[in-house]
């Protein structure tokens, strides 16, 4: 309990203290590496997170035509979800 309260005073002091942008140079050495996969600890804000996630995305949905999306919430915390369909043209299969 200590550390979150410490954590907890720490950004409400200072809320930029680890900036609002990705590691983008954290994903160069992956890709130089040949990572395929990335496990996120401790995610902090989420920064990094959901710049791997929208990477991810963009690289599933990669030649796909986008059909539908359908918000909805899950759980008890507001969300913002998106289920999406996509299809892949014939002439790319």
């Amino acid at each position: 309990m200590a550390q979150r309260a410490h954590w907890d005073a720490t950004y409400a002091a200072h809320p930029g203290m680890y900036g609002h942008r990705p590691s983008e140079p954290a994903a160069e050495v992956f890709r130089a590496a040949g990572a395929r996969e990335v496990l996120e600890l401790g995610a902090g804000h989420g920064r990094d997170s959901l710049f791997f996630a929208r990477r991810l995305v963009d690289c599933l949905a990669e030649g796909r035509r986008p059909d539908d999306v359908h918000a909805f919430e899950e759980g008890e915390l507001p969300r913002r979800l998106r289920r999406v369909t996509q299809t892949v043209p014939m002439d790319v299969r």
